[in-house]
């Protein structure tokens, strides 16, 4: 509740708040329910550095996690499905190339569609997840296929983007350094 209904037990809504709420969730239709519980599934691949979790959930039955990572030389990505880590002949499955520095893990900007995931950070290219089966995935450099704009897009560090969406089932990059309101949008 506000701290201006603190005082008004007048008030039957005074009787039907909370000045903290821990564990619990709002609904968005009203009333609370319990947060769900976490469990553990695996150690991180470096506890000294924080890595980032992204979701990457192509339907009902195909859900994953994303560990994007820095390991102290390099930047990595471990995958995880089913409340497990997925394995690669006895070692953890993953990439050890994504190009982003430890402190710019968390201002990766990602949208999906399908099996693919796009990636941008305005200090790198572009990025493009694809993921064949859970043991496949590849990292490769978003490349523009067809543009009518005389200057290519995404060709100098200060001209990639920072985020990216969809928008009407168009893929929508936008905001490099040198273009912070500019918008590429896909046919």
């Amino acid at each position: 509740i506000s701290p201006k209904l603190y005082g008004r037990t007048d008030l039957k809504q005074y009787f039907q708040g909370c000045r903290t709420l821990t564990n619990w969730r709002v609904m968005p239709h009203g009333g609370v329910t319990k947060r769900a519980g976490t469990r553990y599934i695996a150690e991180v691949k470096d506890s000294a550095h924080a890595p980032r979790l992204i979701p990457f959930i192509f339907g009902v039955t195909q859900a994953y996690v994303i560990e994007l990572g820095y390991d102290g030389s390099t930047g990595y990505m471990r995958f995880y499905m089913d409340q497990g880590q997925i394995q690669l002949s006895g070692s953890p499955y993953q990439i050890t190339t994504p190009p982003w520095a430890e402190a710019n893990l968390f201002e990766v900007m990602f949208a999906q569609s399908n099996d693919i995931m796009y990636m941008a950070h305005p200090s790198q290219p572009p990025k493009q997840l694809t993921r064949t089966t859970h043991t496949a995935w590849a990292l490769t450099t978003y490349t523009v296929t067809a543009t009518f704009d005389p200057t290519p897009p995404f060709t100098a560090t200060n001209d990639y983007p920072g985020s990216v969406t969809f928008i009407q089932q168009r893929l929508a990059w936008a905001a490099s350094n040198n273009n912070p309101q500019k918008i590429w949008l896909s046919r």
